[in-house]
């Protein structure tokens, strides 16, 4: 009849791991299957089925995101707070975020790249000088 569309994925939804969960539930429940029996039918392996019985007793069914919710190298807080005071203290003289960057760790308030400060700046909402406020030579980067 082309039910069977073969072994199950290792991947699948929190719908479709609850709905294998209560197959094998059934199965042994009602058929007297062991666990491993009926998750072997089911194309499933074993150990897989206990893990997923542990998550959906904690209601955990959906996969997780990868990795740490935030980044190891992300900014600390003090280091946050650092950026903000000497954008604040320092913006009319040093007019982009790259100077910015280069003054934190020449004071050692913080260590951060000029895309960091950059970024943290637009979400503090502090402006930066536009590109073409610098008066340089006329002829800076033709070599």
């Amino acid at each position: 009849m082309g039910l069977n569309a073969g072994l199950v994925p290792p991947r699948v939804g929190a719908r479709v791991k609850a709905g294998l969960l209560v197959l094998v539930a059934d199965a042994a429940c009602a058929g007297g299957w062991s666990t491993r029996q009926a998750a072997a039918t089911l194309g499933l392996d074993h150990a897989r089925v206990l893990r997923r019985q542990v998550r959906a007793v904690l209601g955990r069914l959906d996969d997780a995101r990868p990795g740490p919710e935030i980044a190891l190298h992300a900014l600390l807080p003090w280091e946050r707070e650092a950026i903000v005071k000497i954008a604040g203290e320092r913006l009319e003289i040093d007019r982009s975020h790259r100077e910015l960057a280069h003054r934190g760790s020449r004071l050692d308030a913080f260590y951060a790249s000029e895309r960091a400060v950059r970024e943290l700046m637009s979400l503090s909402s502090l402006e930066l000088g536009s590109a073409g406020q610098w008066s340089g030579p006329a002829d800076y980067g033709r070599g």
